[in-house]
């Protein structure tokens, strides 16, 4: 299926330059980057995180090899009809340089 991702971004805190005044840490989430994802149907695929295995619940693979996937840590799906599907831990990130597309699992 065809959608959509935005990844969290975590802003750090620090001094306004042109004010002088502290500005606290925060959030924001990316502009969406089209993608297709398959909803995980095989409880055998997910990740072992802090000593629990986690089943997945997509597998979503996006052509944008420039773009920094060790940053990512929390993931939002969005389907074609810009509707939020789910919003949940990036599992596992891996590289498939033979077709150049980057493959999330969630």
């Amino acid at each position: 299926m065809n959608g959509f991702i935005t990844s969290r971004i975590h802003v750090a805190g620090g001094i306004d330059e042109a004010t002088g005044l502290p500005f606290p840490e925060s959030e924001t989430w990316t502009d969406p980057i089209e993608c297709q994802y398959v909803p995980n149907r095989r409880n055998t695929v997910g990740a072992n995180r802090e000593g629990k295995f986690r089943i997945a619940s997509y597998e979503i693979t996006v052509n944008m090899l420039d773009w920094n996937i060790y940053d990512v840590s929390m993931i939002r799906l969005i389907n074609e009809k810009k509707e939020v599907i789910t919003e949940a831990e990036v599992l596992t990130l891996d590289e498939l340089e033979a077709i150049q597309r980057i493959k999330i699992t969630i």
